[in-house]
């Protein structure tokens, strides 16, 4: 009797050391490891000998208690996993993002350029193309889903601000660059030294007041972009909308002075 009461002494010790493992693997869900500990420590509570143990009970209920953690320990385990796979997928996206952050962050809405446009579409392109194989696996999480959402929106709010700067840059070349290129030519048409060149130098800007009016139009009935103010060289921003009445004022002193210039011809 001595002799089984010693053995179960060491089944209890042997079996408390496995309990202690497989609890220090349930905390840190690592399910495979928690399963052998149990696996290892039911054999000793199926020894005979066992139920010489003073509290045996106890260890059958901690053993109970561990088992029916096995399922939740599986979970959360695929759980962690998951969430390092997704982490890992996204630190690899994160130079694709910033890359496209820093594109985003560099264009201006009233100082549209074309090469910042570019540049910006290129980004988000990339950073598009590289997203999509990983889109199931980071979508598979709440917060996952809600990073990609996240970069979906400010991918598609860049691609309408690029929109938008694409008609701000033909606004600034055209209808712009005609008005001042207009007034240029008025300024021009003082210093002539003939009624002559004074009268083509006058026609040409008002060529290019009534195109700078006609362009501008276009623009003004854009509800995209009519009441965007956009930078010029001179004074103060002007929308599209602001610019049709800049220039159709401005053609006016140009009309009188061509007229004035064409009664010198005909004096002649």
């Amino acid at each position: 009797m001595q002799v089984r009461l010693k053995d179960a002494e060491r089944l209890a010790n042997h079996a408390d050391d496995l309990l202690n493992e497989a609890q220090a693997a349930a905390d840190a869900a690592q399910p495979e490891k928690l399963q052998r500990a149990l696996d290892a420590a039911k054999k000793d509570l199926n020894d005979k000998d066992f139920s010489l143990v003073a509290g045996a009970h106890d260890y059958l209920d901690r053993y109970n208690e561990l088992s029916g953690r096995v399922p939740t320990v599986k979970q959360d385990r695929e759980h962690r996993d998951l969430v390092a796979k997704i982490d890992a997928a996204r630190t690899q996206l994160t130079p694709k993002v910033q890359a496209f952050n820093d594109a985003a962050a560099a264009s201006n809405p009233s100082a549209p350029g074309a090469s910042v446009i570019t540049d910006v579409e290129a980004k988000s392109k990339e950073l598009a193309d590289a997203l999509a194989p990983q889109l199931a696996l980071i979508n598979s999480t709440p917060e996952g889903a809600q990073w990609v959402k996240t970069q979906q929106d400010a991918m598609a709010k860049a691609g309408e601000a690029a929109t938008r700067g694409k008609k701000g840059v033909a606004f600034l070349e055209g209808p712009v660059a005609a008005w001042r290129e207009g007034l240029a030519l008025q300024t021009a048409a003082k210093g002539k030294a003939t009624p002559a060149e004074k009268e083509q130098s006058l026609l040409a800007a008002k060529e290019k007041l009534v195109s700078c009016a006609t362009a501008a139009k276009t623009f003004a009935d854009d509800k995209s972009i009519s009441a965007l103010a956009f930078t010029v060289p001179e004074g103060k921003p002007l929308t599209p909308t602001q610019l049709v009445g800049t220039c159709q004022k401005a053609l006016k002193p140009v009309e009188v002075e061509l007229k004035a210039a064409q009664k010198k011809l005909k004096k002649k």
